[in-house]
């Protein structure tokens, strides 16, 4: 047998074959082959023979470590009794109850933790700049800091409206792609807002299990969190066919109502979760929302910390808050709702299980945003002020920065998106 490895699990480069069976006293015999850098370096004819574990599960198994074969079992690993979990964690199965992933962020790990590079666009158009630059991107005290910071104190006076830029580390595309380089021309500005959203595609994805962030979220007008779940692989297609999970979302006005005649309360005291699949984009008609809300009597969501849960089943997806559940997403409100549709033979989850597109593995992303096209309803008032911008108007980002003044002086040191920790955990069965 053979098989590339081009990801490390629990730190560690290993293959997993459910399908063989190791006994003591059996001989392995391997050969390696590693490329970095463009140059490949081979090790053959070696042999390995020796007692085998039986663990399973990330970090489990047999890694090399210089010339021997080592079996590890790190802290909250699979052990040589380890039963199977429904958990998958980059493409291997967990041991029940195993915490899988944990991160405190006493520094930001970069080998846990990726960038995204890129100039904002679909699905939610956002009126950002993603960029890894340190003042965006910090750990202070334990506390994991996405900082919003504008984009002419950055690249220069007027690079809004008159600047070229192109983001040589971008992480989605091409250098020659709209979201890799842009040019401001007329009414077409360069986004006002350099933010930051970090992931943990390259390293770490899971499928099924219970997933806690602690996290504060960002204060101040047009300024939302991204705390979210996301397909590894677009297996069902493009945009949101594949799913979105929401974790944590509430937006940072502290006064904000809905368009009449309902003008619901929109601020920072109103805590959405849920669920989003299907269509090209979060407004379309063929996106499918299940959300559920839980608004505030005590303060904003975005005055103190709290614990953020999602327990992610073959059957639903259950969020809550400080351990209070607001609401659980089944099959039939996501998936299964569109096997109904006249046209099955288009449907891109018909191969799925029941809960498709939710039956993959996702990887976790953090991010701070502000706009976009599809956050904040047409017709809302934010204090004495209107939404400065339509959603489908050619000129919102313009319309959104010469409002300016009306929204940057909100922004202050509550801000930033701060996480305290993250933890995925197995499901126990």
């Amino acid at each position: 047998m053979s098989a590339d490895v081009t990801r490390r699990t629990a730190g560690l480069w290993s293959y997993y074959n459910p399908q063989k069976r190791l006994r003591v006293g059996d001989t392995v015999n391997y050969w390696l082959y590693v490329q970095r850098d463009g140059l490949g370096y081979q090790r053959l004819g070696l042999t390995h023979r020796g007692t085998w574990g039986q663990g399973q599960g990330q970090g489990s198994g047999l890694s090399l470590n210089g010339d021997r074969f080592t079996a590890p079992t790190p802290s909250g690993g699979p052990s040589a009794n380890c039963e199977l979990s429904a958990t998958y964690v980059n493409g291997r199965p967990a041991c029940k109850g195993q915490v899988v992933f944990e991160e405190d962020f006493k520094t930001l790990n970069l080998n846990r933790w990726s960038h995204e590079v890129k100039i904002s666009g679909g699905p939610d158009y956002e009126f950002c700049i993603y960029a890894p630059h340190p003042e965006n991107t910090f750990t202070n005290k334990g506390l994991l800091h996405l900082h919003p910071t504008m984009t002419n104190d950055k690249y220069g006076a007027d690079f809004v409206r008159k600047g070229k830029l192109e983001l040589t580390d971008c992480t989605a595309g091409p250098i020659n792609s709209d979201s890799c380089s842009r040019e401001a021309m007329f009414s077409y500005i360069l986004p006002p807002v350099v933010a930051s959203r970090i992931n943990t595609k390259k390293n770490f994805s899971f499928k099924y299990g219970r997933i806690d962030v602690r996290a504060r979220l960002p204060r101040g007008d047009w300024i939302y969190p991204e705390v979210w779940l996301q397909p590894l692989r677009e297996e069902y297609g493009p945009g949101l066919a594949s799913g979105r999970i929401l974790l944590a979302m509430a937006r940072g006005n502290r006064q904000l109502r809905g368009p009449p005649p309902d003008s619901d309360d929109l601020s920072g005291k109103t805590l959405v979760v849920g669920a989003l699949a299907g269509g090209k984009n979060v407004g379309s008609a063929a996106a499918r929302r299940k959300f559920f809300t839980r608004r505030s009597d005590a303060g904003l969501w975005t005055e103190q910390f709290h614990n953020y849960t999602l327990l992610w089943t073959p059957d639903n997806l259950a969020f809550s808050v400080d351990g209070v559940e607001i609401g659980v997403a089944r099959p039939e409100e996501l998936g299964g709702l569109l096997r109904g549709r006249e046209d099955e033979e288009t449907d891109p989850w018909a191969e799925g299980s029941r809960i498709a597109p939710f039956d993959k593995e996702f990887y976790i992303s953090l991010g701070l945003a502000v706009g976009g096209v599809h956050a904040f309803p047409d017709g809302c008032k934010s204090g004495n002020h209107d939404k400065p911008w339509k959603n489908t108007g050619a000129k919102a980002m313009l319309s959104f920065w010469n409002a300016r003044d009306t929204w940057h002086s909100t922004w202050n040191g509550q801000s930033d998106l701060l996480v305290e920790s993250v933890k995925v955990t197995a499901l126990n069965n």
